[in-house]
């Protein structure tokens, strides 16, 4: 059966990991004092991520983003995971993620290469009997920038009226 998620088709509901990952918006990624600043496009979200740092804090609350600490293999990028909200890992395939889910970044360039790879693995005992292996490449653009997202959504914010379609096209007209 397909999964629902809220978030899917709200362009400005707050962005999920994992599903943020298969965004085909820039992203960006910093290290510098300790951390790793990750800029998606997608949202204007921005992950800051301690590298070798705490595990989560006893009491730490469930997020779109969740709680991660990376390190350092050699060359590669390892970015943990937990604290998840739940929902589905990529958008509009419908596979589920609990909030037991934990989360496997590796990022690494190929010799030679300029592309960014990374291979996710998602341990998620609620959902799957074994770990689910997914990859993709992000093609490295060095004039592409990191862009303010203006989200539009029709759906209207919890306790307010419901979207007017008729004003909405009279103000597209006279655009």
């Amino acid at each position: 059966p397909a999964v629902s998620d809220p978030t899917v088709g709200n362009d400005c509901a707050p962005e999920r990991i994992p599903a943020l990952l298969w965004s085909a918006d820039p992203m960006e990624i910093v290290h510098g004092d300790g951390r790793i600043v990750m800029r998606f496009e997608r949202g204007d979200t921005v992950r800051s991520i301690p590298v070798d740092g705490a595990a989560a804090p006893a009491g730490q609350p469930s997020t779109e983003l969740g709680y991660s600490v990376a390190h350092w293999v050699g060359d590669v990028l390892t970015i943990e995971t937990t604290h998840l909200l739940g929902g589905i890992i990529v958008n509009d395939m419908g596979q589920p993620i609990s909030q037991e889910a934990r989360i496997t970044e590796r990022y690494w360039r190929e010799p030679g290469e300029n592309n960014l790879q990374m291979e996710l693995l998602v341990d998620d005992p609620v959902n799957y009997t074994e770990p689910l292996k997914l990859g993709r490449l992000w093609g490295w653009s060095p004039d592409e920038r990191v862009r303010p997202w203006n989200c539009f959504s029709l759906q209207p914010p919890r306790d307010s009226e419901p979207v007017n379609v008729d004003e909405l096209a009279r103000m597209l007209e006279e655009l």
